[in-house]
């Protein structure tokens, strides 16, 4: 794009010099002074007139070059600015100072790459220039900042044409993308700006291999730009940017502006309704490029609103019964002086978009933000995905690593193209591993890690600190071994848009190990007989799963004196349950006997939720009940009203994204907000009991699960329904 650049400034330049062969060397003289005048009294406009008539006619004239580029430096023109540097650099009377000023004007604008190479050039003849030196030193930072964040794999799609093609989404596996392509039979009008046809909504199969591009949703089409399209989860809301145009009606800004506007359809009956205007569009102003969270409650779009930090700034609001929220501006960490563009949203949390006020490759680049962390960086998209041209649009797969996105990049057919990727970055993990009571640091007999695609490192060393490197996206497995201790099999993850994770790992001590053994013996309460429980686990002050190595089913336990230990045991058909046990420093006894009640039919009929009622569900990093689940809460409590011989244990999980303790205290949170329900229901509190689990007893993770759907189930809070006990006499349970 360069070359095309520079070499249209040559042809330019020619004309000039052909139409300017009958001025005077006198009248050259007049204009060189005229142009030396108007740059001294900083009129840089009338100063580049000057000049550029002045070059028609001597186009090698290193003055002249030199005060033209440094004119449309100050008057922000930058594309011709770095036209005419280059244009100064290829001539030999260029001195040193003109490349510095170079370099200087090409690092300000984020091209980080020819900024050192010229420096490096520079430097090399001026060894002794201190300032010269100081700021290589800051474009080698530079460069090192944005090599070191996400890179990728990119491809030219086969479906570009000549005109350009941008705003790629993905719906039904098909790819929907703008374009100003000629549409065939039915031509459009074209657009004054810029000669090109009027932009329009296409879609393209991503399945089949020989499908043709076509026109989408022609039901909404207008003789204006539409463009920018979003979808709510279920693809049966679409959230389209176009042109001030509804019912037959083009309306103008009072200075005569068709802003674009975000309108709605809802897909019925095979066809796309007609359009309503989104709460917030403004004749005054432009609102557009939206894109929408995957429970369709959370917007993001751009708008040039006033107020902002610059020329368009990206913000949000949210949907609170049924109605948008007031958009609010996503402040200046995110918004820059320049403009911010084409948001989106992943299904994990990432926001995506473009800027051109930010360090970067050049013109528009790509950046990515995990929302999910209230202190993460933004991160800068890495060669190949941004480049010295403009990129933006991006777009990822459903819970992938691969995705679409934009650029007018040299090596495309028109003037922006379609391109897809792949990420490839690896992050830095690092696991520390600590005493669960002290926080003293722990150096454990083994460590192995493991990928999703089964590859395993095993770390034996003398520290607490382990790092190495996963695929950016992945979950891994963590098995850790020490003497002493309980042994860790954990599963832990890596995020796209966060380069180094760090997990701490909480080991606790084996417990010291009493005198006498005690034998945990379950029974069935009407008929005596002996039960082995499916699940039978110490919960508190640690979580431990217990097996069962006798052939009776009963349970050998070695623990000590004057530890209160909590205990949860499950078994098909009867009533679970959840006791505390502690074993009195005289205690004679090896044995103990616990009885669990069969649940009878017309109990289970009665008392048992149907699958998709005994979940709370909650959203990541939240506590907040949802409406859905007021139905399974509300079933629960008319339980316990109807039978006071039960209880119900909320065993509350977390995902295993962030750290260990703060998943096991939003777990608890989550299962709080639960309990506030029957409290409220007036529900004994004794019998509402909190199991927070956290991320230390995740699910099973089922064979084609996605791990989008593998989160989800672990967060959660589950409703046990429990057999109430009395402590009567010491060392006895009565159930």
């Amino acid at each position: 794009m360069k070359k095309d650049k520079v070499n249209m400034l040559r042809f330019t330049l020619l004309v000039f010099l052909f139409l300017g062969v009958s001025f005077s060397i006198k009248s050259q003289t007049i204009l060189n002074e005229k142009a030396d005048k108007a740059y001294k009294r900083f009129n840089y406009k009338r100063a580049i007139e000057y000049y550029e008539s002045s070059l028609a006619i001597d186009s090698a004239n290193v003055h002249l070059l030199r005060c033209l580029a440094d004119s449309y430096d100050k008057v922000e023109n930058d594309k011709k600015a770095e036209c005419i540097y280059e244009l100064l650099l290829e001539n030999s009377n260029h001195s040193d100072n003109d490349l510095f000023n170079y370099a200087v004007f090409i690092k300000n604008r984020g091209n980080y790459k020819q900024a050192k190479k010229s420096l490096e050039e520079y430097v090399s003849r001026n060894k002794n220039d201190l300032s010269a030196l100081q700021l290589l030193d800051e474009v080698n930072q530079n460069i090192k900042e944005v090599l070191l964040e996400m890179q990728g794999k990119v491809s030219h799609l086969n479906i570009n044409s000549e005109y350009s093609e941008f705003a790629p989404v993905i719906i039904n596996k098909k790819l929907v993308f703008t374009s100003g392509r000629k549409v065939s039979k039915l031509n459009k009008s074209k657009y004054g700006w810029d000669g090109q046809f009027f932009l329009e909504l296409f879609e393209y199969d991503l399945i089949d291999k020989n499908a043709e591009v076509k026109l989408f949703a022609k039901e909404v089409r207008s003789r204006y730009h539409e463009g920018v399209v979003c979808f709510a989860n279920d693809n049966k809301t679409m959230y389209l940017t176009r042109n001030n145009y509804l019912h037959g009606k083009l309306t103008r800004s009072k200075d005569g502006t068709s802003n674009l506007k975000i309108y709605i359809s809802k897909f019925k009956n095979g066809k796309w309704s007609e359009l309503k205007e989104f709460a917030y569009n403004n004749d005054e102003y432009s609102i557009g490029h939206p894109t929408i969270s995957s429970d369709g409650n959370v917007m993001y779009f751009v708008s040039d609103m006033p107020g902002g930090f610059g020329g368009t700034d990206i913000y949000s609001c949210k949907k609170e019964n049924g109605r948008w929220s007031k958009p609010k501006n996503m402040g200046e960490y995110i918004n820059t002086a320049q403009n911010e563009m084409f948001p989106f949203l992943s299904s994990e949390g990432n926001l995506f978009f473009a800027s051109n006020g930010r360090k970067g490759l050049g013109g528009l680049d790509l950046y990515g933000l995990n929302l999910n962390i209230s202190d993460a960086k933004i991160i800068h998209l890495a060669a190949p995905l941004n480049s010295d041209a403009d990129d933006f649009s991006m777009v990822f797969e459903e819970g992938s690593a691969k995705g679409y996105f934009a650029s007018n990049r040299e090596g495309g057919l028109g003037q922006d193209d379609l391109y897809s990727f792949t990420v490839e970055e690896y992050n830095q993990v690092v696991i520390e591993v600590k005493d669960s009571i002290d926080q003293t640091e722990i150096i454990p007999d083994q460590i192995i890690a493991s990928s999703s695609d089964n590859e395993s490192l095993e770390l034996v060393g003398e520290t607490s600190h382990y790092s190495f490197t996963m695929k950016g996206g992945e979950d891994f497995s963590v098995k850790l071994k020490k003497e002493g201790y309980y042994p860790i099999d954990t599963i832990l993850y890596t995020h796209l848009l966060q380069p180094k994770t760090t997990h701490v790992l909480n080991m606790t001590l084996l417990p010291v190990i009493p005198e006498e053994n005690l034998n945990f013996v379950f029974k069935d309460f009407d008929t005596g007989n002996l039960l082995k429980p499916d699940v039978f686990q110490i919960i508190e002050p640690f979580v431990r799963d217990l097996l069962s190595e006798l052939e009776d089913g009963s349970f050998m336990l070695d623990l000590e004196k004057g530890i209160d230990y909590r205990f949860f045991a499950k078994k098909e058909g009867f009533y679970a349950l959840d006791f505390n046990y502690r074993l009195g420093q005289d205690s004679a006894t090896n044995k103990e006997e616990f009885a669990m009640r069969t649940i009878s039919r017309a109990e289970k009929k009665k008392e048992f939720l149907p699958e998709d009622l005994s979940t709370v569900y909650f959203d990541f990093d939240k506590a907040i009940v949802k409406k859905e689940a007021f139905e399974g809460i509300d079933k629960v409590i008319e339980i316990l009203q109807n039978n006071e011989n039960l209880m119900v244990t909320l065993v509350a999980r977390a995902d295993t994204r962030g750290e260990s303790a703060y998943n096991k205290y939003l777990a608890n949170k989550r299962a709080k907000a639960t309990r506030k329900f029957f409290i409220d229901s007036n529900i004994d509190p004794d019998r509402v009991v909190i199991l927070a689990l956290g991320d230390t007893s995740p699910f099973e993770k089922k064979e084609g699960e996605s791990m989008k759907e593998w989160y989800r189930l672990n967060r959660c809070v589950d409703f046990q329904l429990n057999t109430i006990f009395q402590e009567k006499q010491e060392d006895e349970l009565v159930f």
